[in-house]
């Protein structure tokens, strides 16, 4: 996966630097863009109602964008975990962190 985030946001101390070391986030592939390229981004489709959403600070609605871009997602990541499961041996599967 990687992460964009605006210009500003990767170098604000409170920004991507802070959020990354509080969290101990491993993510090493993060994109800067301008702010107008970001929001372009999010104008059409299921962005229109989570941009409303937060400027009306209505959650149903942030959600309402939100669900639907996340859902194709997690069905991608859910089909490569069963295809790693069904292409590598047991014993080469990592285990999972405690």
């Amino acid at each position: 996966m990687i992460f964009g985030f605006s210009n500003e946001f990767m170098d604000r101390g409170d920004g991507w630097p802070g959020l990354r070391s509080t969290y101990g986030l491993p993510q090493k592939d993060i994109s800067g863009m301008n702010h107008d390229l970001a929001y372009r981004g999010l104008e059409g489709g299921y962005g229109q109602p989570i941009l409303a959403g937060i400027r009306l600070d209505d959650v149903g609605l942030i959600l309402q964008g939100a669900i639907p871009a996340a859902l194709p997602a997690l069905l991608v990541q859910g089909v490569f975990e069963l295809a790693e499961l069904a292409v590598v041996p047991k014993g080469l599967r990592l285990k999972p962190l405690e």
